[in-house]
């Protein structure tokens, strides 16, 4: 298996004490991946984005394979440390984090700056699209968070196959990046979606209704415009 970054914590973002953001991230590492949870906590602690993608793409084959149970037989004693949510994931070191509204206009696609920055922006989307796949299979495993009810193996086999395809996304627009002499983290970024996410962290319902169905939806009415 992969080994993941053992870092404290990421980054402090542009603006995050300002905007009430715990960036402590309160994850541990795992050193051995047995279950899902601890893909789900490596992957959340991990700061390089291509092994994040591979470790989910990992996960995955296993999962597919029938090899990787969601948590361990004895977690309802252990109460495994490791499986707790970060407040903020691991991010890569280079990434200039700028709060949203400070954030430059991408263009239109007709000159190869703009062309770079709009393929950063998609590969910079997708690989918090992986961070916020794990997280709702982390932060919601628990009975006790809303709506305190066993959610089934299916909710997070599907979760996982979100995750995995956001994985594969990320990997092609970070190669096409490269494609085109820039690399992530050459160009500013946001947290938009990871703040939304830690605003309804305390709810399912909420987390599918804000992040799923109101952000990915806009971005599903904008994106195809600008490729």
């Amino acid at each position: 298996n992969n080994v993941t970054s053992m870092a404290n914590c990421p980054p402090t973002p542009d603006g995050a004490l300002e905007k009430g953001i715990n960036t402590k991230n309160e994850g541990f590492h795992v050193d051995n991946e047995k279950c899902l949870l601890d893909y789900a906590a490596n992957v959340l602690k991990e700061r390089d984005l291509r092994k994040k993608a591979a470790l989910t793409i990992e996960a995955y084959k296993l999962w597919e394979e029938n090899l990787l149970p969601v948590a361990p037989t004895e977690y309802e004693e252990r109460k495994s440390k490791s499986h707790i949510a970060p407040e903020y994931p691991g991010r890569p070191l280079n990434a200039n984090t700028l709060a949203p509204g400070k954030m430059k206009s991408l263009g239109k696609g007709r000159s190869q700056a703009s062309r770079i920055a709009m393929v950063h922006s998609f590969a910079h989307i997708e690989s918090y699209a992986i961070d916020l796949s794990w997280d709702i299979i982390l932060r919601f495993h628990s009975k006790e968070m809303p709506p305190k009810v066993a959610l089934p193996k299916e909710f997070y086999g599907d979760w996982l196959k979100v995750a995995w395809d956001e994985a594969r996304h990320f990997t092609m627009w970070a190669d096409r990046l490269l494609e085109l002499g820039s690399e992530y983290g050459t160009l500013p970024v946001h947290d938009g979606l990871w703040q939304s996410a830690m605003e309804t962290k305390e709810n399912l319902l909420d987390r599918l209704a804000i992040i799923h169905m109101v952000h990915e939806a806009r971005g599903l009415g904008v994106t195809p415009e600008r490729i």
